[in-house]
C-alpha cells in the first residue's frame, strides 16, 4: 500500500446523519412481490452493515456493500441507463449557447467553472428527485455562484504552471458541462495534457467510458476509467494506472461530494468542485442547499 493511501485511511469520513440518509434511502429498495421474511432479512443485513462500517468508509463505500446485499438477494442492481442517457442529451441542448456565454463572458475561465458547478445538480445518489425545473432554475442562476477570489486566482496560476492535469467527473448530464470547461482550459492552456476519470464500471448515474463518449468527451481529454464501481474516487480500489494518474497530477479537478467524501486528506493538489446538495454539507459549510463550493485539499483535510 503506498504511503498516499496509508495516510487517506486516518482521515473520519462517515458521519451519523450519512447512515441516517443511507438507511432513509436504501431500506425499501427491494421487489414489492417478496415474502416478508425476505424483506426481514434485507433490512437486518442492510442495518448490520451499517452498524458495522467504520468512521473511516466514505458513505459510498458502505452504499456499495448494499448494493452487494440487493444483487445476492435479488440478482438486481439499481442502475440508471435511460435517465443518464435523458440528461447527457438535455444538457447536450444547452451546449452550444452555454459555450457562447463562456466565450462573450468577461472571464470565460470563471464562467465556465460556475457551468461546470451547476451541472453538479443531477445526481441520483441522493434521496430527493431530481427536478427538471430546478436544474434550469441552477443554470440560469448560475452566474451567481460565488468563486472566492483567492482560490480561483490559484487554481488559474496552477493551471499556468502546471503540465498535467486530471479531472475527476462524477455524474452524466453534468459531464457536459464539464466538457466545456475543459474545452475553455485547453484553450487558455495548451500545454497541458488532460486526462478525464470517469467510473469504471456502472454506478448510479455517475460517469462511464460510454457515457463520456455519448457527449464525446475525447475531444478534450483522455478519458481512463478508474477500475472501480463506488461512487467517487477510493484510491485504495482504484486501478493501478488510475492511482499512477493521480500521483503524477500536477493538477486535479474534483467534482462532485463523493469525490470530497472519498478523497479529502489525500494530500494530493486537488480543488473540489461541488453543489452542497445535502444537510449535512450545508451545516459543515454553513450555507443554504445548492450552494457552490470550490476548496482546495489543505482546507478540506481540516473539514469535519
Amino acid at each position: 500500500m503506498s504511503n498516499l493511501t496509508k495516510q487517506k485511511k486516518e482521515v473520519i469520513r462517515l458521519n451519523s446523519s450519512c447512515l441516517t440518509c443511507i438507511l432513509n434511502k436504501e431500506l425499501e429498495q427491494y421487489p414489492e412481490d417478496i415474502p416478508e421474511e425476505q424483506r426481514m432479512l434485507y433490512k437486518q443485513r442492510i442495518m448490520v452493515l451499517v452498524g458495522s462500517a467504520k468512521p473511516t468508509m466514505s458513505p459510498s463505500e458502505v452504499t456499495r456493500g448494499i448494493y452487494e446485499i440487493q444483487q445476492d438477494m435479488f440478482g438486481i442492481r439499481i442502475d440508471y441507463p435511460q435517465i443518464k442517457s435523458f440528461f447527457n442529451k438535455k444538457m447536450m441542448q444547452y451546449a452550444e449557447q452555454t459555450e457562447k456565454w463562456i466565450c462573450e463572458a468577461a472571464d470565460p475561465l470563471l464562467r465556465a467553472i460556475q457551468f461546470s458547478m451547476c451541472g453538479n445538480y443531477i445526481d441520483f445518489g441522493l434521496p430527493e428527485a431530481v427536478d427538471e425545473e430546478k436544474l434550469d432554475q441552477i443554470l440560469r442562476e448560475s452566474g451567481q455562484i460565488a468563486v472566492r477570489e483567492e482560490v480561483f486566482r490559484e487554481i488559474r496560476k496552477e493551471l499556468a504552471k502546471a503540465g498535467s492535469l486530471v479531472f475527476l467527473h462524477d455524474n452524466c448530464g453534468e459531464i457536459v458541462m464539464d466538457k466545456l470547461l475543459l474545452k475553455e482550459i485547453r484553450r487558455q492552456f495548451p500545454h497541458l495534457k488532460i486526462i478525464s476519470v470517469v467510473r469504471g464500471s456502472e454506478v448510479l448515474n455517475d460517469v462511464t467510458v460510454e457515457d463520456a463518449e455519448e457527449v464525446g468527451l475525447a475531444e478534450v481529454a483522455e478519458i481512463l476509467p478508474n477500475g472501480d464501481d463506488v461512487a467517487g474516487t477510493c484510491l485504495e480500489r482504484i486501478s493501478e494506472e488510475c492511482l499512477e494518474a493521480l500521483q503524477n497530477a500536477d493538477v486535479i479537478l474534483a467534482k462532485g461530494q463523493a469525490n470530497f467524501e472519498t478523497l479529502r486528506g489525500c494530500g494530493l493538489n486537488v480543488f473540489y468542485m461541488f453543489l452542497c446538495k445535502c444537510k449535512l454539507f450545508q451545516k459543515r459549510f454553513h450555507v443554504p442547499a445548492y450552494t457552490g463550493m470550490v476548496i482546495h485539499e489543505r482546507e478540506a483535510v481540516a473539514v469535519l
